[in-house]
């Protein structure tokens, strides 16, 4: 009687079969307070966005201006995270003072099929 009962998403969850994808999660996120942020008179020099790493987990943040942010997503292979949190994969494209540009493989190679 006290049995719990999952739905078939939440059995996928948890087998991995539907493994979230926090980088892309993290970039919604980032989108979202690009959003806001630029609705503020006057904008702010800098905002804190999320680390756009692959660690669910993780809940550190990035300090840039909204357009710096703009001109990273606006290849969508390209994501922002702390030094530190770039997986084995991932292609370090800029260095910055505490944080990284990265270049996802699994997105370039996804978008090189689309063209």
């Amino acid at each position: 009687m006290g049995e719990d009962i999952k739905t078939g998403s939440e059995e996928r969850w948890e087998t991995g079969i539907c493994d979230p994808d926090y980088s892309i999660l993290g970039r919604r996120i980032n989108e979202l307070i690009e959003a806001h942020v630029s609705l503020l008179e006057p904008p702010p020099d800098a905002f804190a966005f999320v680390c756009e790493c692959e660690n669910g987990d993780c809940e550190d943040r990035i300090q840039t201006s909204v357009q710096r942010h703009r001109l990273i997503r606006e290849d969508g292979s390209s994501f922002m995270v702390v030094a530190g949190h770039e997986s084995r994969d991932d292609l370090v494209v800029k260095r910055e003072s505490s944080w990284l540009i990265v270049r996802k493989a699994s997105y370039s190679t996804a978008r090189q099929k689309q063209a």
